[in-house]
């Protein structure tokens, strides 16, 4: 059997080096990074890929960072170093959501699954909003859904794959002198 498309959903990273990066620690205005990597065998299929951002999280952007090794992977719209001014990365009018439309995508030369030359790597930048749902204490878990399905027919070849992360929102503590 041919194994299916796999989702990881990962933290990657903060602006601010003042909150904890261990503990996913986010303060108000703060940008969060997220590296979401796509593992998939040889074949072809139309891969879409969607972050849907809770209340209190903005997407700022997205980033193609990588796809395969070499030359085994090809897609029908992204290309490595694509942002989100790319027509296939799109991010909603309300900022909470932002989707990757791989198109087509077709991976040759591989027989088994191998994540060194099978993983389309992407990166999601979002803001924490100053709004009630980002107040201190808040966790704020954000879900990411790949599509996978046949190029010709449109059907789906395996169900949805999703993968989630969760931050937490921390204010800063003060002290009046």
């Amino acid at each position: 059997t041919t194994p299916d498309v796999s989702l990881t959903k990962a933290y990657f990273g903060s602006n601010d080096a003042s909150t904890s990066n261990t503990d996913q620690e986010l303060n108000v205005g703060e940008e969060v990074t997220y590296r979401l990597t796509i593992t998939a065998p040889e074949g072809t299929g139309d891969l879409s890929l969607t972050d849907a951002l809770p209340a209190g999280l903005v997407a700022n952007g997205g980033e193609v960072i990588s796809l395969g090794s070499g030359t085994n992977v090809t897609t029908d719209n992204l290309s490595v170093g694509d942002t989100e001014s790319a027509s296939a990365i799109t991010i909603s009018g309300t900022g909470d959501e932002i989707t990757f439309d791989f198109g087509t995508v077709l991976i040759t030369g591989t027989d088994a699954m191998t994540s060194s030359n099978t993983t389309l790597v992407v990166e999601v930048t979002a803001r924490v909003a100053d709004v009630v749902a980002a107040a201190d204490g808040a966790m704020l878990q954000n879900t990411a859904t790949l599509s996978i399905s046949d190029p010709g027919s449109g059907a789906a070849l395996q169900s949805d794959v999703t993968d989630t992360e969760t931050v937490d929102v921390v204010e800063p503590a003060l002290t009046v002198v």
